[in-house]
């Protein structure tokens, strides 16, 4: 299933909600995504809500950390929104939880 992306602001912060899967074949479309969002908001604390996503292979993880690093140098930062407890534990054992952010909502 292609990917879709729906970027929005929620409490001051730009929310990209990606929907579908993220793997080897959406990988373009989810970059640019990612890329687009960080532009659009220099010095922002980006929220990557993951709750739409059917699966998520590790290129796709490969990407969000590139995004993260692409937010920072730019003055921002980038936070994932994770409320499945599925995915919450593959973060965890990838290790993506100790390089950024994972919350269990969008709202602080």
């Amino acid at each position: 299933m292609l990917p879709g992306f729906t970027l929005s602001v929620v409490a001051g912060h730009p929310v990209l909600a990606p929907t579908g899967e993220l793997d080897l074949a959406t990988l373009p479309r989810w970059h640019d995504a990612l890329v687009r969002a960080i532009e659009q908001h220099p010095g922002a604390t980006l929220l990557v809500d993951l709750d739409g996503v059917g699966a998520i292979d590790d290129l796709a993880i490969g990407v969000l950390l590139s995004a993260a690093a692409r937010s920072r140098d730019r003055g921002g930062d980038l936070q994932l929104v994770v409320t499945s407890p599925a995915l919450r534990a593959r973060l965890v054992l990838l290790g993506l939880d100790r390089a950024l952010p994972v919350r269990s909502r969008l709202s602080s």
